[in-house]
């Protein structure tokens, strides 16, 4: 998963200490995964509204059209980005 997100392991074995920490991840018995707690359920509900209420704001309106280049736009800018970091 470290590399999919592009940090070391050890940051997002870090980044997990502390969301386990804050109560909003625990670790399922085996030691090899987490899960989302009720309040970290809760926090990734509000934070996926407040996105999606943005979302909405920001390209509702646009013809279907220019969404699709845009898609298309910004796939390609992904893919050359994730090359560069890959280098």
């Amino acid at each position: 998963m470290a590399g999919a997100l592009k940090v070391s392991e050890a940051e997002a074995h870090a980044r997990i200490a502390e969301l386990a920490a804050l109560q909003l991840l625990q670790f399922d018995g085996e030691g090899a995964g987490v899960e989302l707690t009720d309040a970290g359920r809760q926090l990734h509900g509000r934070i996926r509204a407040a996105v999606t209420e943005i979302t909405e704001r920001l390209w509702g309106d646009l013809p279907p059209e220019d969404l699709a280049t845009a898609g298309s736009v910004l796939s390609i800018v992904l893919a050359r980005a994730n090359a560069e970091l890959d280098a």
